[in-house]
């Protein structure tokens, strides 16, 4: 377990470890639960009895099978954390969309906010008692030139700056960083990525991740100074 202030932002590498045996979630604090979406069957049968009748629907609207099985353990583990934090089983929570599609607990259901991210295997989910975005990416796979392209279109000329100044191996990895704060930003804010103002506008704190080999994430807190935990869920509240 980490536990520090956010300061600007900057390359942080967390201990996720097992997370103590109670917590709470303190207005001043974020917390950041990374899970493994590959899954036994058994496993997957469990998490996904926990699915609404919509989230089963979304899911199966996947055409690959991996991919339709990840969705539905990343709805599944997104329904536990939250059951562990309000104290009710996964299946009593409902949840509610805003005009963008940024997911909320209906009602505001005991002032939790959330966001979840998840990219090939991995799975990133936030909490906080204030608006919360996150996004995680695997690191390589994207053409440069289509990363290029992405930069010219969405990107501020300061980050397009920052992304051309870097070369060799280090361009990839800067790609990444940029979008993913951007993303984690937007999702924040609830509004998509092509309506996002300039990152250094944000309002609140952002904080680069790293969860694990190959893959790069970022936090974005509408808090100017918050206390960041990040924690691996275990499987024995699973």
């Amino acid at each position: 377990m980490t536990s520090s202030t956010m300061p600007p932002p900057k390359s942080f590498e967390p201990f996720w470890g097992a997370p103590p045996g109670a917590w709470t979630l303190d207005p001043a604090e974020a917390h950041v639960w990374m899970a493994a979406l590959d899954q036994s069957p058994t496993r997957q049968e469990a998490l996904a009895a926990t699915l609404s009748r919509d989230e089963r629907l979304k899911v199966s609207r996947f055409h690959r099978r991996r991919d339709r099985e990840r969705a539905m353990v990343a709805r599944g583990l997104l329904r536990q954390i939250l059951a562990a934090y309000l104290q009710c089983t996964p299946c009593a929570l409902a949840f509610e969309y805003n005009p963008n599609g940024k997911p909320s607990l209906a009602s505001n259901q005991g002032g939790v906010k959330f966001n979840l991210s998840h990219s090939d295997a991995l799975l990133l989910c936030a909490v906080s008692r204030c608006e919360v975005g996150v996004d995680v990416e695997r690191v390589g796979g994207l053409p440069e030139m289509d990363a290029d392209a992405i930069v010219e279109r969405f990107f501020t000329e300061t980050e397009k700056s920052s992304y051309r100044a870097t070369s060799g191996g280090g361009k990839d990895l800067a790609f990444y960083r940029l979008w993913t704060g951007k993303e984690a930003i937007a999702k924040c804010r609830g509004h998509g990525i092509a309506q996002e103002r300039p990152a250094e506008n944000f309002e609140g704190t952002t904080r680069e991740l790293t969860p694990a080999a190959g893959y790069i994430g970022s936090l974005a807190v509408l808090n100017p100074s918050c206390r960041l935990q990040t924690w691996h869920w275990p499987d024995a509240l699973e």
